[in-house]
């Protein structure tokens, strides 16, 4: 009796260890396939925000302006690809004047409109020759606003170095960057031939933040010109300096008012 009483209890709990292992590998395959899915759906939202930004960075790059002031590209004698405007316009002082950013601004605009309500994005062109220190050409910030309902903010941008804006990017959370490789040119003072120079157009694009919340981290607001900017002076930008004074870190912007 006793040996059949054993016999029974080692029986139900076999099957009840069976009836664990099962249910572990139910729940398992469950969270799995949810996980996947989800996954699946990252992978493709990323893979489409790629996507539309190559396509909108090419677009705005190689999009004709017109070089008739104060005509469109449908009535103007003579126009001309953006890039190649960009080009001419950095050729003589390595340096783009104020209608030159606006004409790439309002492009870049146009380009990112289909998710300009719901995402933020920042643009630049950085020289990246080997032989001279890298300089940024432009850097542009489309911003969400502190309150819902109010337009977007946009801010001309300055920074001490690619880090400055790797930092600012990693504060705002996950962002998708595209990149593609330009070429400009500039006029040698020595010998007054032009000289190429290898650059980067990049679009860095994320989801809609109030920059209230790193205001203080990685970013600063500033009412100087960005051209007076020095990095090396705390007091010149109101940063948080770091123990040598230094405002190395930051990314420094002027906002844009039309």
């Amino acid at each position: 009796m006793d040996s059949m009483s054993a016999k029974g209890q080692a029986a139900v709990t076999d099957a009840l260890f069976l009836l664990l292992v099962v249910g572990i590998l139910s729940a398992s395959l469950t969270v799995f396939s949810i996980q996947y899915g989800s996954t699946i759906q990252k992978y493709i939202s990323s893979q489409y925000i790629i996507d539309f930004e190559t396509s909108a960075l090419k677009t705005m790059l190689y999009s004709t302006v017109s070089r008739d002031s104060g005509k469109t590209v449908y009535d103007a004698k003579q126009v001309d690809y953006l890039l190649a405007v960009v080009k001419e316009d950095y050729l003589d002082d390595a340096d783009l004047n104020s209608t030159t950013k606006d004409i790439l601004r309002s492009a870049l605009k146009i380009s990112m409109k289909p998710l300009s309500s719901s995402f933020d994005y920042l643009f630049l062109i950085e020289t990246t020759d080997l032989s001279r220190e890298n300089d940024f050409v432009l850097i542009y910030l489309y911003s969400s606003p502190s309150l819902p309902g109010e337009a977007h903010l946009e801010y001309y941008c300055t920074a001490k170095d690619s880090l400055n804006i790797q930092r600012f990017l990693e504060s705002v959370g996950s962002f998708v960057p595209v990149a593609s490789g330009i070429k400009l040119s500039k006029v040698n003072e020595r010998n007054k031939n032009a000289d190429s120079v290898s650059a980067i157009a990049e679009l860095a694009l994320w989801v809609g933040t109030d920059l209230n919340s790193i205001r203080g981290k990685s970013v600063v607001f500033t009412e100087n010109e960005l051209s007076t900017i020095r990095f090396d002076d705390a007091s010149n930008i109101g940063c948080n300096a770091d123990f040598t004074g230094s405002c190395a870190g930051w990314l420094a912007c002027k906002r844009i008012s039309d």
